[in-house]
């Protein structure tokens, strides 16, 4: 009869251990939405002009993340489109006629894209976390400067 009982709590262990992990493998945020930059709840490293307009477009879906990063500021628009395999593996991104390296991967609940180049030395480095209830993003963000410095940024954005 023990041994009956024992292999009971075995198989009731392992089952509550797999369920624990499928839900951890799940609790991943899904970024899908088109996100505006807040001017007002950001810090940026330098002035930023108040005509400037940044939107963000997600397409989450499984391990594959596509993007669509789009400034303005007055009459000029600039937009980069990416796709990425979350899992570290390099993809290249085009950015006019120039292409940028460029990886995604989780660091816990954060989403990290790491843009490098198309200059050697050069990056552009966002952290991406949602909020609890969806509505906003927070974006850490390092990128190189054109005088070999960095600069830190905090982006807020929403839906």
């Amino acid at each position: 009869m023990k041994s009956v009982d024992i292999k009971y709590q075995l198989a009731v262990c392992l089952l509550m251990f797999l369920c624990a992990l499928i839900a951890v493998a799940q609790s991943k945020p899904n970024f899908t939405g088109a996100w505006k930059l807040n001017l007002q709840k950001s810090k940026f490293a330098a002035n930023i002009p108040e005509d400037f307009s940044l939107t963000l477009e997600f397409n989450h879906k499984d391990n594959i993340l596509n993007e669509v990063f789009a400034y303005s500021q007055g009459a000029v628009k600039h937009s980069v489109e990416g796709k990425y395999d979350i899992d570290g593996k390099e993809s290249d991104v085009a950015n006019g006629d120039d292409v940028i390296k460029a990886t995604a991967k989780w660091e816990g609940n954060a989403l990290v894209i790491d843009w490098r180049g198309p200059e050697a030395g050069r990056y552009f480095i966002r952290k991406l976390t949602l909020a609890p209830d969806g509505k906003s993003m927070t974006i850490k963000l390092n990128q190189s400067r054109p005088d070999g410095g960095m600069a830190e940024e905090t982006w807020v954005l929403e839906k």
